[in-house]
């Protein structure tokens, strides 16, 4: 029994250790590392409100919901499966989407899951399960990036035509 207290003391220690040596523009916002202030959003870290490895709850919710109907919109034409009666597989669960159970498609690749799995699976990823199709809005280009894009001289080591 001791062993186990020792164990879990340990445990908490590695991860006091973890959080002081992580980066701080993991965390987002202002944090203090070391005594000193760190501003990730000005470091070109993440910006407010964003998620550090997933998609914003606003980007998820705004995906579209509806009722799964078997040989509706999504389904699989000229019935590949043996077993009938039964939809495709959700991908995040493996489990077959049944009449009337919510899904949640993807705009761009047109991927039908669960709702409630393709929400846990874009809180900590910005891609389609499937297809690995990034979901991610397009990150704003500030005047500032743009000026220095367009006055970048041409690198030495690109290859003459041929």
């Amino acid at each position: 029994m001791p062993n186990a207290f020792v164990f879990a003391g340990l445990v908490l220690v590695a991860f006091g250790v973890a959080d002081c040596l992580a980066p701080a523009r993991w965390c987002g916002g202002t944090t203090t590392r070391a005594g000193e202030q760190y501003d990730a959003t000005a470091a070109g870290g993440i910006p407010p409100g964003a998620s550090v490895f997933g998609l914003e709850k606003a980007a998820v919710d705004a995906l579209p919901t509806f009722a799964y109907a078997s040989g509706g919109a999504g389904s699989t034409q000229g019935g590949g499966d043996l077993e009938a009666g039964n939809g495709e597989p959700c991908s995040v669960c493996l489990e077959d989407l049944h009449a009337g159970e919510m899904v949640r498609q993807l705009p761009a690749c047109k991927h039908l899951y669960h709702v409630e799995c393709i929400n846990m699976w874009l809180h900590s990823h910005r891609t389609c399960p499937m297809c690995r199709y990034d979901l991610s809005p397009p990150r704003e280009v500030t005047a500032k990036e743009a000026a220095a894009a367009e006055t970048a001289p041409p690198a030495d080591d690109t290859l003459p035509p041929v």
